[in-house]
């Protein structure tokens, strides 16, 4: 009563599924028992409505003992398979001193007049798993005892949103990206046995360069693939595929009628459990002809200009009609709160659209894919339109891939490297999310072409959104 259900319904309050767990004492039997409920959950997410991404542990006192235990040695060393461990452990006034380097990112709570839980103690552990290179935070209460919960009323007030953010910052919410791009399979070009769906979708929107003043109305056509199985009992990530120069809505993935190879290649990417099934959306950046983006200038303004019918036109209009994480609320509070579960992507123009994309709607995606092309950003400026949009490294991850024999690699590679040497702080490598928040790959001997394409989209959309991969 003290701990649970105090800091659950504050948890709940900003919309997050809480569980509390009733365990036996004994330190083997209670983290047994904790095993048992994420295995409970993990088994019965569906049916409970719940995403296990990411997930967290919580406790106070023994509480936290048994979630720092759980969260280091794993489910599968307390009698459960080995399920994901969680993207943080937030503890409360425990004494636990051990430190074996397998800790997830750890944040803690202890007030400096703990009888029980000795304050130095805690600070010392924290610095140790700081110092193994995993992220470790502690706030010390002068004065506070054992036992404050959430702190209401005390110096310690608001700690339980702070660990809050903490934990959504290392929300692993996707998998490890190959050391080498993987090549798609040939049997993928072929029908699969387990088909999607492609469906126009078309919608109104307003002429590119006059958008602001809303004085002519264009009717629009996107294309959106939904998975095998697509039902609206249940929400699904989403992501918006852009084409290139000389394209359209249609070239990434077809039509219902006359479906891209790629399409195939999609549905046999989510048959066999590479990637998770998800939504697809092919928009087109063409304004008034649909050969304008044939036009290499007129091309690069309106990529620049498209993240107005985006955001105000297109997404309410596929968002509401279908199930995401927007709950179709395309507010703009709506789409903010749903961005971890949006990305946005595309090869060559669809490439530059994908950094224009990054430049203006941070607040309503956290994934991105540029591939064989470059936004002509340096990693200086790249930094400031992070920060001028108020966000940080851990929140959005950038997978980009090209080929060594591509007229436009040496662009992105460029781009790629400033940003990682210039602003290190705000861009660093990494195959996941928890090392880092950019991927560049390349791929021998591949120029600027289809085959290029469906490779690396292949490639990324088996990341995305896809933690089931890390325990592969």
């Amino acid at each position: 009563m003290q701990d649970s259900f105090p800091a659950a319904l504050a948890l709940s309050k900003d919309g997050i599924n809480v569980f509390t767990v009733v365990y036996r004492p004994g330190a083997q039997t209670a983290c047994e028992d904790l095993s048992r409920a994420i295995a409970f959950l993990y088994s019965h997410a569906d049916e409970l409505g719940i995403d296990m991404d990411g997930y967290s542990l919580w406790g106070g006192s023994a509480g936290a003992r048994m979630s720092d235990w759980v969260g280091t040695y794993g489910t599968g060393e307390f009698g459960e398979k080995d399920y994901p461990k969680p993207a943080a452990v937030i503890t409360a006034y425990t004494g636990l001193s051990e430190v074996t380097g397998e800790e997830p990112p750890t944040y803690a709570v202890v007030g400096t007049s703990d009888p029980i839980a000795n304050y130095r103690t805690i600070q010392q552990r924290i610095h140790q798993i700081k110092a193994g290179g995993t992220d470790a935070e502690i706030e010390v209460f002068k004065g506070l005892s054992h036992g404050f919960g959430t702190g209401e009323g005390t110096v310690a007030e608001g700690w339980i949103t702070r660990a809050e953010q903490f934990w959504l910052s290392h929300r692993n919410l996707s998998g490890r990206i190959p050391d080498a791009l993987v090549s798609v399979p040939e049997s993928y070009y072929a029908p699969a046995k387990q088909q999607g769906r492609l469906v126009r979708l078309d919608y109104d929107t307003w002429e590119s360069f006059s958008y602001a003043e809303h004085t002519k109305k264009i009717r629009k056509t996107a294309w959106v693939y939904l998975p095998y199985g697509y039902t609206d009992q249940k929400q699904y990530n989403i992501f918006y595929l852009s084409h290139g120069g000389w394209s359209d809505e249609t070239t990434v993935m077809g039509t219902d009628q006359n479906p891209s190879p790629f399409k195939n290649i999609v549905d046999h990417e989510i048959e066999d459990e590479k990637m998770q099934p998800m939504i697809l959306v092919m928009p087109t950046y063409n304004n008034t002809s649909k050969k304008d983006s044939w036009d290499y200038s007129l091309a690069l303004q309106l990529t620049d200009q498209f993240h107005q019918e985006l955001i105000n036109d297109l997404i309410p209009a596929v968002e509401r009609k279908y199930s995401t994480y927007a709950h179709g609320d395309t507010s703009a509070q709506g789409l903010k709160a749903s961005r971890d579960h949006r990305g946005f992507g595309g090869f060559s123009m669809g490439s530059v659209n994908t950094w224009h994309t990054f430049q203006y709607c941070l607040d309503d995606f956290r994934y991105f894919m540029p591939m064989s092309g470059s936004g002509g950003f340096d990693g200086q400026t790249m930094e400031k339109l992070v920060k001028r949009q108020g966000y940080g490294p851990n929140d959005f991850f950038i997978f980009s891939a090209s080929g060594t024999n591509d007229f436009a690699q040496s662009g992105i590679k460029a781009q790629i490297q400033s940003m990682v040497d210039t602003a290190p702080d705000m861009f660093k490598p990494g195959k996941t999310e928890s090392e880092g928040n950019v991927s560049y790959m390349e791929q021998q001997g591949f120029s600027h072409n289809e085959e290029a394409s469906e490779e690396y989209t292949y490639n990324g959309l088996c990341f995305f959104w896809n933690q089931d991969s890390l325990t592969r």
